[in-house]
């Protein structure tokens, strides 16, 4: 058998698990949320749950929440941060129906203005 780098199984802790998750990121804890709680679930990630592109997404919901925030403000950092290269009619239409599509459901996935929390 033939492996990239050497791999000795006896060296390296053993886990056990009824469903194997890989990716901390939205989609990942998503998924290990919708497991039936009788199966233990183990989830798998890189370096930690703060470290996923879910995390540090620029495409996220764009919403203003704070009335010392605006629409115009949030406009022009989409577009700012694409460098020019966002459709801006795209940009505007996403911002404003932005609080309208936000929604809260069952799965304690909430989204925070800078990490993701998700409690099980």
């Amino acid at each position: 058998m033939r492996h990239l780098v050497p791999f000795h199984p006896k060296r390296h802790p053993h886990f056990f698990t009824d469903v194997l998750v890989i990716g901390g990121g939205l989609a990942g804890l998503r998924t290990a949320l919708a497991v039936d709680p009788q199966f233990q679930v183990f989830l798998l990630c890189k370096s930690g749950l703060e470290n996923s592109n879910s995390v540090y997404s620029q495409g996220g919901i764009a919403a203003v929440w704070d009335k010392k925030d605006s629409m115009a403000g949030h406009i022009e950092d989409t577009i700012t941060a694409s460098g020019n290269l966002c459709d801006r009619n795209v940009v505007e239409h996403v911002v404003r129906r932005g609080p309208d599509e936000i929604w809260y459901n069952d799965t304690s996935i909430i989204f925070a203005l800078t990490t993701l929390l998700c409690p099980r």
